[in-house]
């Protein structure tokens, strides 16, 4: 789907992080970020080739936001090139403090919610050792979620450097997900949960 032509609902919980961004304003409240700790050798750019590949495999956190006619629609952005920047903080006094320290301004920087709604970094901050920074808006994905992907990331990557064939994506679409939620909340088990 190309940009601002068509467009897909929210979910449910989408349309009320939206609804907060509406009445409270932008801010990184909704940003949501992890670290992974990887001790032994990494090759970055095989890692962000296993980062593009993860987001290709999950149009969700593609997703980028637009209004049309009063309504607010998502649409999935092709995602063609990662942005993974690579910093080495060993000559740093405390080389993990600087990583957290980058990671939280990252973190705290609102995300236009019309472009993508995620972050990459790698830090080095030993000779083996390695902090892989990942940060999404609530919007596209949840804590759950974002692990899900860290995990999807680590196990492309490990195909890509032992030469193996990639495991097969066990991510379903967004149009599944939109299209689960609108039958269950048209179902006779949804009025039975909404009166419980």
């Amino acid at each position: 789907m190309g940009p601002r032509q068509g467009g897909l609902p929210l979910t449910r919980g989408q349309l009320g992080i939206w609804l907060d961004l509406q009445i409270n304003g932008a801010g990184p409240r909704w940003n949501i970020a992890n670290f992974v700790v990887i001790d032994g050798p990494i090759i970055p750019h095989i890692l962000e080739t296993a980062i593009q590949q993860a987001l290709q495999e999950s149009d969700s956190l593609r997703a980028v936001f637009f209004e049309k006619d009063g309504e607010v629609l998502q649409h999935i952005d092709p995602g063609d090139d990662v942005e993974m920047p690579f910093y080495d903080l060993r000559s740093y006094g405390d080389p993990v403090l600087e990583a957290y320290r980058r990671a939280l301004l990252s973190r705290n920087q609102p995300m236009a919610l019309d472009e993508r709604l995620h972050r990459y970094a790698l830090y080095r901050v030993g000779t083996d050792k390695f902090y892989f920074y990942s940060c999404f808006h609530h919007l596209v994905s949840d804590g759950f979620g974002l692990m899900v992907h860290c995990n999807r990331i680590a196990m492309i990557y490990s195909a890509l450097v032992a030469d193996a064939p990639v495991p097969p994506s066990f991510v379903g679409s967004l149009q599944d997900l939109i299209a689960l939620e609108t039958t269950y909340e048209s179902s006779p088990d949804y009025d039975s949960d909404h009166n419980y």
